[in-house]
């Protein structure tokens, strides 16, 4: 292992952009509170 890429949906998605993408969504759920 030790690969920067994870399944997510059956995509390989870089893990730097799915951290990014947690942030996206933890800023949208800020906004919605």
């Amino acid at each position: 292992t030790g690969k920067a890429v994870v399944a997510l949906n059956g995509k390989m998605v870089e893990r730097l952009h799915l951290a990014q993408a947690e942030k996206l969504l933890a800023k949208a759920a800020a906004v919605r509170a």
